[in-house]
């Protein structure tokens, strides 16, 4: 949702432009508030397009807009901050603009749990794992799709995508701590799959402490694909020695969040 607030207090004749800037999405839409709306963005450039969803003009001279900004691949574009943003009116810059995510609660919702299954994880670590990806797969409910990775000296695919949460946590369950640890190989290729996935909102969930001793690939690998794929990284970090600064990169760099040995009550 992108909200401005403008340089003068009258409606009269007003029309409003928000143009993303050129290298993020380019493309312009003209608003005629209390007028009309078009149905679609008046030019698209550069494989960006925006769709103006919905203008709220009630608490004027206060403005909210509901916009989709979608990349190339068809997938929301992710980290755009106000300055990603040019909305004039009457050829006058808006004085402030707020950037804030909105989401449908009734679109598919796909989510790739990926799992540390390294050798050099304690058991309290590897049943922590198994906790937190239990409680994403139950807390997705009836809203889409999930699938399960797993990782030690390679990453490999447990589970395909599926609606049947009870098979996934038995998957999960079955598997054991062995091997080397190949962390950026795994983020790589959970975003690669989760592209896949057929779903527009997809995201990935890595469960491990943040560590990486075997990788083929370097971080900045996956953290690349997922901006350019439009997935979002979440990552959750377990254990007494968790690479704080890794895990809250990933998440910062591709939209998504990270927490540190949650609480049950936050993966719900």
């Amino acid at each position: 949702m992108v909200r401005s607030h403008s340089p003068s207090p009258t409606l009269t004749n007003m029309s409003r432009t928000i143009v993303p800037k050129a290298g993020r999405a380019a493309v312009a839409a003209l608003l005629s508030l209390g007028l009309a709306l078009p149905s679609a963005p008046a030019a698209a450039a550069a494989g960006f397009a925006l769709t103006i969803n919905g203008v709220d003009a009630s608490a004027y001279p206060a403005v909210s807009a509901r916009v989709t900004v979608l990349n190339d691949q068809g997938r929301p574009a992710l980290g755009l901050k106000p300055g990603d943003f040019e909305i004039t009116e009457d050829g006058q810059r808006a004085q402030s603009v707020e950037v804030a995510p909105f989401v449908d609660d009734q679109e598919p919702l796909a989510v790739v749990v990926v799992a540390d299954m390294s050798g050099d994880l304690d058991s309290q670590t590897v049943t922590a794992i198994r906790s937190a990806g239990a409680r994403l797969f139950a807390g997705l409910g009836e809203h889409g799709p999930a699938s399960l990775f797993a990782f030690a000296d390679q990453p490999r695919l447990v589970h395909g995508f599926t609606g049947d949460r009870s098979s996934l946590s038995r998957s999960l369950n079955g598997l054991t701590a062995a091997g080397n640890t190949a962390f950026y190989d795994a983020l790589f290729a959970a975003v690669e799959y989760a592209s896949q996935s057929g779903v527009r909102r997809t995201f990935v969930a890595v469960i491990t402490d943040g560590n990486d001793t075997s990788s083929k690939a370097a971080l900045q690998d996956g953290i690349g694909l997922a901006r350019q794929k439009g997935i979002p990284v979440s990552t959750i970090g377990v254990g007494s020695a968790v690479n704080k600064q890794v895990l809250e990169q990933i998440a910062s760099s591709t939209g998504g969040w990270s927490v540190i040995n949650p609480a049950n009550a936050e993966l719900d």
